[in-house]
């Protein structure tokens, strides 16, 4: 129930406020789950306000999930909540997180197998 009234509260007021017409927000769905709610579970409550939201407000919107830095270990199921979900509005994964130093090395290898994974089933990545 929060998650949606936080989700609609967003589109509210990207809507009213911003003027927005088009929104991609992206989130990273571990950080939405409880012991209550998988982090696929709170990616559905999210795309389903989404949907809702979209209609209330008028509001075109696709959403883009992401991996953690440092967490990898969750960089797979990322990847397989946003591939469940690549047909009802997610288009893209990213990797979220202090690249520090960005020289491309400090990069897990479970995270960059992932995104090998994303390319191959024709999600967007915001990051190679």
């Amino acid at each position: 129930e929060a998650l949606t009234e936080l989700t609609l509260n967003f589109l509210e007021d990207c809507a009213t406020k911003g003027g927005l017409c088009y929104v991609e927000p992206r989130f990273a769905p571990h950080l939405f789950a409880s012991e209550q709610l998988t982090p696929e579970v709170a990616t559905q409550v999210v795309l389903e306000a989404l949907e809702l939201g979209s209609k209330m407000y008028d509001i075109q919107c696709r959403t883009i999930l992401c991996m953690m830095r440092p967490m990898p270990q969750w960089s797979d199921e990322v990847v397989a909540i946003a591939q469940k979900f690549q047909t009802h509005g997610v288009v893209a994964v990213d990797l979220a997180g202090n690249d520090t130093p960005c020289d491309g090395k400090n990069t897990d290898t479970r995270t960059k197998a992932a995104f090998t994974v994303a390319l191959a089933s024709g999600l967007h990545r915001t990051v190679d």
